[in-house]
């Protein structure tokens, strides 16, 4: 039951999101990027994702905060379910890659102590319960890290009243949209 109206759940977001102007879009990233700079400035090992089109774009945050001497991390993803997910350093936005689907970065696997990590996800309450994707990569990566500071960010339009959720459900430290 949980998971039929998850998956509602997930087509009307992305139908929502599908409508949601680039302008607004933008307009919320800024906002949200004001809201990460000042919560951010007291970690040093940040982890943070690279903006699919319909997610908070946080490429001009995360030059800011390489600039600031802040080591930045960001998701390595595969498409191959047994691999294991893990964060690779970024040294600047140069360092992206995109293909038809992603943007991504390549680099060596290696274990760091992350402070904080900033994700996005399709649907948020205010009191830190989230809807994933259904890919479930973060949840994976998120599972290593039990202890780290979670911040979720979102787009106004993402926020409801509530989720359902069950056992695998994880809840999240703050949350920061812009609404």
């Amino acid at each position: 039951m949980i998971q039929v109206q998850k998956t509602h759940l997930r087509k009307h977001m992305k139908s929502l999101l599908s409508q949601y102007g680039s302008q607004v879009m933008h307009k919320e990233s800024q906002q949200i990027i004001s809201l990460l700079q000042q919560s951010l400035s007291r970690y040093n090992v940040i982890a943070l994702y690279l903006a699919q089109q319909t997610e908070p774009y946080l490429d001009p945050l995360i030059d800011t905060l390489i600039w600031s001497g802040k080591i930045v991390l960001v998701p390595w993803i595969s498409t191959v379910w047994s691999v294991s997910p893990y964060v690779v350093r970024i040294y600047s936005m140069w360092d992206v890659r995109t293909d038809s689907a992603y943007r991504y970065v390549r680099g060596e696997q290696r274990s760091w102590d992350i402070d904080c990590i900033v994700l996005p996800w399709l649907a948020f309450t205010l009191d830190g319960t989230r809807l994933g994707r259904w890919g479930w990569w973060y949840d994976r990566m998120l599972a290593r890290y039990p202890d780290t500071h979670k911040i979720w960010v979102c787009f106004g339009c993402q926020v409801v009243d509530e989720l359902p959720i069950d056992e695998y459900d994880m809840s999240v430290d703050e949350v920061m949209t812009w609404v």
